[in-house]
């Protein structure tokens, strides 16, 4: 496996290192972003690129990556990875680097920041829904790490853990105010039983997601009815819900009692099919 480290490309002979004292190791400080890859193309790249950009400004982290650096560098990690075709999954995380014992980081941080790619999940059709369950997890909303994919991802680790003991596939996260909050890998979206959807504002605790930005717009443009607001566990079990993420895209989910009106889903399945022009006319414009 060949993986870019701090500017150099260390292949499966060689050693990544990082150090004992790191902290994103030692202690969560740090942030990642996982991009979709097809046929070794990032989708989205400039709107993740962004949102770590803005993450890490907000944690005090001078971060220099520029978009023409990752294109040129994920190429060869692509190629070394048997994924220059195809789908693939692109990880860039940071961390703050070396520091001191203890809590407060070094005032001079020396970052270090990692890109790999492994093989992306197997696409699945998205009206396949996926089993669920309500996580006795809560989402912090009050926390400033809700709005950024932190290197400490406990919580959601534990949600899923809990479904999957459940014997189902995702847990569907609560806010402290008990309000619908996020899946464990993803955003949350409800069409309700009058054909509006509605997804989790983003006070309410929810990551900012790409494809949940996306989605907004490409209702916003089929003049479809949209909220950004409360979500009571009560009403998922009516209309039809999904959730959205980078690497699968848009994704049913099974909800228990919901069964969705042939409107539902046909909205459901003209958002699909929105969404991936969408990023195939993304992948046209920037590959030319």
């Amino acid at each position: 496996m060949t993986v870019w480290l701090n500017g150099e490309f260390i292949t499966d002979d060689g050693v990544a290192q990082i150090a004992i004292n790191d902290r994103g190791f030692l202690l969560g400080d740090g942030l990642f972003e996982t991009i979709l890859l097809i046929d070794g193309q990032p989708v989205f790249l400039e709107q993740h690129l962004s949102r770590f950009g803005v993450s890490a400004e907000m944690l005090g982290m001078e971060l220099k990556l520029s978009e023409e650096t990752v294109l040129a560098e994920v190429q060869r990690l692509a190629t070394d990875a048997k994924l220059h075709e195809g789908r693939g999954a692109l990880r860039i995380s940071l961390s703050r680097g070396t520091g001191p014992r203890g809590l407060l980081p070094p005032a001079k941080p020396d970052l270090v920041l990692l890109m790999q790619v492994a093989p992306a999940p197997p696409e699945q059709p998205a009206a396949t829904p996926v089993t669920t369950h309500i996580s006795s997890i809560r989402r912090n909303e009050g926390s400033i790490a809700s709005q950024m994919k932190t290197l400490s991802y406990m919580d959601n680790i534990l949600a899923r853990q809990g479904a999957n003991e459940a014997g189902r596939q995702e847990a569907i996260m609560l806010n402290n105010a008990g309000q619908v909050c996020c899946a464990t890998i993803g955003n949350l979206f409800w069409i309700s039983p009058t054909h509006e959807l509605i997804t989790p504002e983003l006070e309410s605790g929810v990551l900012p997601g790409i494809v949940r930005a996306e989605i907004l717009t490409i209702a916003v443009d089929q003049e479809v009815a949209v909220t950004e607001g409360a979500v009571s566990p009560e009403n998922l079990a009516t209309g039809l819900c999904f959730m959205t993420n980078s690497l699968i895209g848009l994704r049913q989910l099974a909800v228990e009692g919901a069964m969705p009106d042939a409107a539902c889903q046909a909205l459901f399945n003209d958002l699909v099919t929105a969404y991936s022009e969408a990023v195939r006319q993304y992948l046209s414009t920037s590959g030319s």
